[in-house]
């Protein structure tokens, strides 16, 4: 997916984040879903800016439920294990730091 903000001002960033891997393979065995993904963050409103930041993600997400048994089929598991792996990669973003960012210009 690719977001900026598109305000009065020129955004200054654009964060591309391109899943790469999943494998639900696991999920009604040890209930987990292996996501991999690259980050990539660009100066500017498109990715043909320079490239600021970039990683690449590897999460393995547990969905145990507490009995410690496998979950039963549901419709939501595979949205549920994709919004926590969302969470940790967003997680792993450097800090934003706006009195440097603007002082470059």
């Amino acid at each position: 997916s690719e977001s900026s903000f598109r305000g009065a001002t020129p955004p200054d960033a654009t964060l591309v984040i391109s899943l790469t891997y999943y494998d639900a393979s696991r999920l009604y065995v040890d209930a987990t879903v292996l996501f991999e993904a690259d980050l990539r963050l660009f100066e500017g409103g498109s990715t043909n800016g320079r490239l600021l930041w970039g990683s690449t993600v590897a999460r393995v997400i547990d969905l145990m439920p507490s009995d410690d048994r496998p979950p039963a089929p549901a419709p939501t598991l595979i949205p549920d294990a994709a919004r926590a792996f969302a969470h940790e990669a967003l997680a792993t973003l450097p800090e934003r730091d706006p009195v440097a960012a603007h002082q470059s210009r």
